[in-house]
This record gives C-alpha cells, sequence and structure tokens, in this order.
C-alpha cells in the first residue's frame, strides 16, 4: 500500500479489513457508543493489555518516522533530486493524483 500510495474508498477499506465499519455522518455517534458499551462489557484486564500493544505499536512508529526522516535527508542530497521535485509541481494537481486501486475479482 505505502509503494504503490493508491488511494481506497472505504467500501474498499472495509473489503480489506483495514476498518471495521462504514457509516453515515449522522449515524457515527450512535455507532460509536455502540462499541463504547461493548467495549464496557469486556474484561478490563485484557482490554489493558490490548491497549498496551497498541501502544507499543507508537513506539515503533515514531521509530519508523525518525528512520523516515534519515532515508528524507538522504534523498534531498542525492542528485537530481531538486529536478525530479520540480517536475513533480510542474503537472497538473489532476495528474498528480495518486493511482486508485483496481477492483478486484476473487474467485
Amino acid at each position: 500500500m505505502l509503494l504503490l500510495g493508491r488511494s481506497y474508498t472505504a467500501e474498499q477499506a472495509l473489503e480489506m479489513g483495514l476498518i471495521n465499519a462504514v457509516v453515515p455522518d449522522a449515524e457515527l455517534e450512535d455507532e460509536a457508543r455502540q462499541w463504547a458499551a461493548e467495549l464496557a462489557i469486556r474484561s478490563a484486564s485484557s482490554l489493558r493489555l490490548v491497549k498496551l500493544g497498541l501502544n507499543g505499536l507508537g513506539d515503533m512508529l515514531r521509530v519508523a518516522a525518525n528512520h523516515e526522516a534519515g532515508i528524507v535527508s538522504k534523498a534531498v542530497a542525492a542528485p537530481g533530486y531538486q529536478e525530479e521535485v520540480g517536475g513533480f509541481f510542474r503537472t497538473s494537481k489532476e495528474a498528480r493524483r495518486p493511482v486508485p486501486a483496481p477492483d478486484r475479482v476473487r474467485s
């Protein structure tokens, strides 16, 4: 996903398992309350452990972001970088949009 830079619709993200639900804006608060009510009856210690794990992911993302910053620093210093970036911004906005993901037919 990161390498292709494609845009995905909410329905595609749902199909891929990236998100749990797609709801209209008007129903969002009710949906969130239903999820909160479901979480409230779960084991507090289990939820705490899951949250600790998710917080650890945030630490890993910070490490990855720092790594990416180092890579960007090297890219900026590379020969031809300024011309490539300039070429990108000389294109129209439509031409710069991410390529949409193709619909996949699964059999």
